[in-house]
């Protein structure tokens, strides 16, 4: 009787430790009850989860096996013991040790959300949502499955109802910085600007030195055609992240924008002191040193640019070419002219793929 209380006791001192987060400590214990009592049921899915936890699949898997022989109907255990299979990448299995918990009851949320993460790690995204869905549908106001969903349905292309989702978020967590980032940049991206930036303020009231909602906030701006107040926004996340390359790229383009090519190109080179194979910041530059005139410097720029982003070709091929007719050099530049036509149209990467805003 007296080792039963003492198991108990031990039970208990793990389950808290693991509430309060000390793993270490509470996985100890229940590895120690273990030597003793190897089908302490309790013991085996405490270690389990915390093993899970910790990336440590195929002991996890160990644990939850072992508390299954004990109780082979427990459905959290059934449902963890997945995700442990997901992280082994044993896909099929996983899901049908997740399912076995939806027939044993299928009114347990946690495994439709457990399903959708596996879906997840198959990159099988749309099957992720509609398991989301029924997670949602047990936990309506579960606002991190929400936001999830969101997410998703952003990379479906899925653009109205991710921004639906996103307004759920917020609406039942106001403070929720990602999604209200999130929410802004793809109403910008839907050319909902004013709407935009109304939640990007938002975010930036809540993390005032964030970077990355500053750069966002210019994006928008700059797609109004407000360059300047874009300008303070992009170089004020350069101030709080100097190292933020695209945020300092966004800053040399609407410099170059406002005709300050000089401090555009300061704000190149400084990318590239950084990362030299930077394809977009030899590219942007090689535009200023055109409009410079500084036509051999410009065609090395292009030149750079084509080796290390050879899909830009095109683009490239059709700077270089007038830069090279500017310099006089008509057959060359003619030449140039017609192998960019052959390779087809495209839209000028110098105006549509400059400017990035992340989620």
């Amino acid at each position: 009787m007296k080792n039963k209380e003492s198991s108990s006791l031990k039970i208990q001192e793990a389950a808290t430790l693991l509430q309060q987060g000390h793993t270490d400590k509470a996985l100890s214990i229940c590895k120690e009850i273990l030597k003793k009592e190897p089908k302490s049921f309790d013991a085996n899915q405490i270690a389990g989860v915390i093993t899970l936890q910790n990336g440590l699949f195929k002991e996890a898997l160990t644990y939850f096996d072992g508390a299954l022989k004990v109780d082979n109907r427990n459905i959290r255990v059934w449902s963890n013991r997945g995700l442990a299979l997901s992280g082994l990448k044993k896909f099929k299995e996983a899901h049908d040790s997740v399912d076995r918990a939806i027939t044993l009851d299928n009114q347990f949320a946690e495994a439709w959300y457990n399903k959708a993460t596996i879906y997840i790690k198959q990159e099988q995204l749309q099957k992720a949502v509609e398991n989301l869905d029924r997670f949602i549908q047990l936990k309506p106001n579960h606002h991190i499955a929400i936001f999830l969903k969101s997410d998703l349905l952003r990379k479906l292309e899925k653009f109205d109802l991710a921004i639906s989702a996103a307004k759920k978020v917020i609406e039942l967590k106001p403070d929720h910085t990602h999604a209200l980032i999130n929410l802004g940049q793809l109403l910008s991206d839907q050319e909902q600007y004013e709407e935009a930036l109304l939640y990007l303020h938002a975010a930036l009231k809540i993390e005032p030195h964030n970077p990355l909602i500053h750069n966002n906030i210019g994006v928008s701006l700059e797609r109004i055609g407000k360059f300047a107040e874009a300008l303070k926004y992009f170089s004020k996340a350069v101030e709080l992240n100097p190292i933020f390359a695209d945020a300092r790229l966004n800053c040399g383009v609407v410099q170059e924008k406002l005709g300050k090519l000089e401090e555009a190109i300061e704000n190149y080179d400084r990318i590239l002191t950084v990362d030299d194979r930077n394809a977009a910041a030899y590219f942007n530059r090689a535009t200023c040193y055109e409009r410079l005139h500084k036509l051999e410097d410009s065609i090395n720029d292009y030149n750079k640019a084509m080796q290390l982003e050879p899909k830009k070709k095109i683009d490239a091929l059709w700077n270089r070419s007038l830069v090279l007719l500017c310099k006089g050099e008509y057959e060359l530049g003619w030449r140039e002219y017609e192998v960019r036509l052959k390779l087809g149209n495209s839209e000028a990467f110098y105006e549509t793929e400059r400017l990035k805003a992340f989620y």
